[in-house]
């Protein structure tokens, strides 16, 4: 039985014998980006961690587990970490609101683990074999008091998830990200792509613009932006199937690093040229990656010729 048995037995409590009482872990939730278009991925993801939280809740109010409520907070930090990483499919206002829904859940759910550890270490010293009475004393008074605080947050939390606040904002979430998935489904995947493409680049450009010279955390901001749009191409891959992308994701491979970078980008670009037209906004859109890539080459080589030439002064 839990740590929860001495101290907390309500009667309200609804014993399920069919039910599994076990905490669901976050990683049963399985994400796998190369099956279906990633925006339903995406959602139907979000709606698998709220079901898992969901039934974690249950098994709470039914057992005390405090192992359900930290999978329950791991699960919506994982849906939080989804919103963020599909940032450029969303829309300012849906994705201030996805968050937000995710964040009301999580609020009141702080029961701190180390309390927990703490209390178990406890139970398991032999104080009034090893120590003086005293400091039995004080470690039987820090037991107690850290009782006494998890009973507490957990007698908040049981209340909190038996409101009608609760399911109210539970709703809210599951109802904002079913309407997502609903207006996603009038998307042309295609021109999003290009518009998440020329995003990024617009941002890479920016930093380019302000690089100053000898400045290598620019220089590592400007790799991890390439990275980035080597990313965007290869997490939806599925649907640019007209292209043959390992010649492009090989040049893509090595445009972080500082070296040979224009004879990667002259590669990049005489393969977009042999492209098929349907392609044409894709094109555009690396061509303009390997322009910009040029441009960047240039930079590094003059940042290179100045300083071997304050060197040989």
């Amino acid at each position: 039985m839990s740590w929860l048995t001495e101290y907390c037995k309500p009667a309200s409590v609804i014993w399920i014998s069919d039910m599994n009482l076990s905490p669901v872990p976050a990683s049963s939730l399985r994400f796998n980006p190369d099956k279906g278009k990633p925006l339903h991925v995406f959602t139907d993801a979000l709606l698998g961690c709220l079901a898992i939280a969901e039934q974690n809740r249950r098994v709470f109010l039914c057992s005390h587990d405090p192992e359900a409520v930290h999978q329950y907070r791991i699960v919506l930090r994982q849906a939080r970490s989804l919103i963020k990483v599909h940032s450029d499919w969303l829309t300012k206002p849906v994705r201030h609101q996805l968050t937000l829904c995710i964040k009301q859940l999580t609020r009141p759910t702080d029961i701190p683990r180390d309390f927990q550890v703490l209390g178990e270490q406890i139970a398991q010293m032999p104080v009034t074999e090893r120590f003086c009475p005293a400091l039995a004393s004080a470690l039987n008074e820090v037991s107690r008091e850290v009782n006494r605080l998890r009973y507490s947050q957990c007698v908040r939390l049981r209340r909190y998830w038996h409101s009608r606040d609760y399911q109210h904002q539970f709703a809210a979430a599951e109802a904002k990200i079913k309407e997502v998935h609903f207006s996603i489904k009038r998307k042309t995947y295609r021109s999003t792509l290009r518009q998440i493409a020329v995003r990024q680049l617009n941002k890479l450009k920016k930093r380019i613009k302000h690089l100053p010279e000898l400045d290598l955390i620019h220089q590592h901001r400007v790799r991890i932006r390439v990275k980035v749009l080597r990313y965007v191409v290869s997490l939806y891959r599925p649907w640019l199937r007209r292209i043959k992308l390992k010649p492009l994701r090989k040049s893509q491979k090595n445009l972080g690093k500082l070296h040979d970078l224009e004879t990667h980008s002259e590669l990049l670009q005489s393969y977009l040229a042999r492209k098929h037209e349907t392609t044409a906004n894709y094109s555009l859109c690396a061509l303009g990656v390997g322009a910009l890539i040029q441009q960047w080459a240039r930079h590094y080589e003059r940042t290179l010729t100045s300083l071997s030439a304050q060197k040989q002064i």
